[in-house]
């Protein structure tokens, strides 16, 4: 399972935990990381995937609902 974080804009990250969840067997775990302290516009979305980080970005550049700022390994 691999680790991934994603930075996202603060009100769209319940949209994208659905999209994420709805990623039938490619999902294991998504929860909201919290928005940042020194921007709360933008947070975090961590999950657990068997998708590497590449295809985590892949799936958000071509087929997210919302537009995200970037991936990071947790």
């Amino acid at each position: 399972m691999n680790k991934i974080g994603i930075d996202v804009d603060t009100v769209d990250a319940q949209k994208l935990i659905s999209a994420l969840w709805k990623l039938d067997g490619i999902v294991e775990t998504v929860v909201f990381g919290g928005a940042y302290r020194e921007d709360p516009r933008y947070c975090q979305v961590h999950l657990e995937t068997i998708w590497t980080e590449e295809q985590v970005d892949t799936w958000l550049y071509e087929s997210s609902p919302v537009n995200y700022v970037g991936t990071f390994p947790r």
